[in-house]
């Protein structure tokens, strides 16, 4: 590796890789299009604050050894909110995880799932070679536990868990951009491995964005927003701002990054599922917890209609309701998002459209509140707007692998063609944590 190291892409795994290339002592630049935080951005409406991107910061042990490995351990505090809930799950019948009832079939997959909370973490981080001893060892124990169940819905299926349980639970799947019929049996386990620490920091999650970027100021790195990359080779990009020579980490979409380097690139043929999010400032506090997710009818039948390019009309819904001075002390009125699983067709929405409309009034009518006239000011992020961060369509994780390859077994791998990868294409699914421990890895592989 040479002295100097281009890091494109200031989302949250190109601020933890260009950090941890400055930690050793490389000189160290940072190209972004637009500004750091990637699908993490803050907006404000009418002087209140809302975050874009996740809505909790799990696995904060990845977090931390990220400082660590940097040499910046201080660095990793945070003032939080902790949560003792995944909020209240919608299908047939209102669910919250954990369940406020004791129940038999949840104490099953709790006693299965917490067997490998501490696998999971270190696999975030522990580069994926047969030759490791340590990996081999994780391997063995995940495997151990799956039992040969590939998928999440034939995981959860295995534990025999009542409907209503499992339907919740295999939902998380989505989280990867695929349907529990595809997605990892890995992603079954998530959502109890979350709730052994969930947090939101005060302030939003934005806030993880400020501070990897103040710690890569601190460390030398050499941040230029407002500088789109043109043309990428091995050694060498090309910029609005002109070209440099370096060592190329790149933490675009893969097929983004394929095109910068001259590839004629066609459309993938199966994508990860795209997203509708709505941001609303509310005249006043609705009847609802901090988080709700409304399942949708059928995880098949939204698989198809999301690879069929097909708006779904039963997605999967995720509602965020942040009451004043809650998340965002500075926040005087309570702030509503409400995300929707969507095809990653590259389409613009606005409040109006059909499509949109349809949902929200499904929400009012499933949450049994009234949204709508209470909203004083909207923002919305859609299938188009995503599509402009480079993944096809507004993917949000880019391609779709098959189940065995949605892990440690990923493709793209971590180097292509002379240029080294981190980012949401090469560590799908997951969220934060997937990407800061995909920046770990390739730390540790670009010795």
């Amino acid at each position: 590796m040479t002295k100097e190291v281009l890091v494109l892409g200031g989302g949250l795994s190109g601020l933890a890789s260009a950090l941890l290339a400055a930690s050793r002592g490389r000189k160290v630049t940072l190209f972004e299009a637009e500004t750091c935080g990637g699908k993490s951005a803050r907006i404000h409406l009418q002087g209140q604050r809302i975050d874009t991107g996740p809505a909790v910061w799990s696995f904060p042990g990845v977090w931390d050894r990220l400082f660590q490995t940097a040499g910046l351990p201080e660095w990793a505090a945070l003032p939080f909110v902790q949560l003792d809930s995944l909020g209240v799950h919608h299908g047939k019948e209102p669910l919250s995880l954990p369940p406020v009832e004791p129940r038999e079939d949840w104490d099953h997959y709790e006693k299965r799932a917490s067997r490998l909370t501490s696998t999971i973490e270190a696999l975030l981080y522990t580069p994926p070679d047969l030759q490791s001893a340590k990996f081999r060892q994780l391997g063995a124990h995940l495997f151990s536990e799956l039992r040969g169940q590939l998928t999440a819905r034939a995981y959860l299926r295995a534990l025999q868990l009542e409907s209503d349980l499992e339907e919740a639970l295999a939902v998380y799947a989505l989280n990867t951009g695929a349907s529990p019929e595809e997605a990892s049996a890995l992603h079954a386990l998530v959502p109890h491995a979350m709730l052994q620490d969930l947090r939101v920091p005060v302030g939003g999650i934005h806030e993880l964005v400020l501070r990897l970027k103040a710690a890569c100021v601190h460390l030398g790195v050499q941040i230029l927003e407002h500088t789109p990359v043109t043309k990428v080779k091995p050694d060498r990009i090309d910029t609005t701002a002109g070209f440099f020579s370096g060592t190329v980490i790149s933490t675009l979409d893969f097929e983004r990054l394929r095109v910068l380097m001259g590839e004629q690139v066609q459309k993938p043929a199966r994508l990860s599922c795209s997203g509708v999010v709505l941001y609303a400032v509310l005249q006043e506090e609705l009847e609802l917890p901090f988080h709700s997710v409304i399942l949708p009818e059928s995880t098949r039948a939204l698989a198809r209609d999301l690879q069929n390019l097909r708006q779904t009309a039963s997605p999967m819904v995720f509602v965020n309701h942040y009451r004043p001075h809650h998340i965002y002390p500075e926040n005087r009125l309570p702030v509503l998002s409400i995300g929707l699983t969507a095809a990653p067709d590259g389409q613009r929405f606005d409040a109006g459209h059909p499509w949109l409309q349809e949902q929200l009034h499904r929400v009012e009518s499933v949450l049994q509140v009234s949204i709508q006239d209470k909203m004083q000011d909207v923002a919305l992020l859609d299938p188009f707007q995503l599509s402009r961060w480079g993944a096809w369509g507004g993917a949000i994780y880019g391609r779709l692998n098959s189940a065995w390859r949605a892990g440690p077994f990923h493709v793209p791998g971590h180097r292509y063609r002379g240029v080294w990868l981190a980012g949401t294409s090469v560590h799908p699914g997951g969220g934060i944590p997937a990407t800061l421990g995909g920046a770990l890895i390739l730390h540790q592989r670009m010795k």
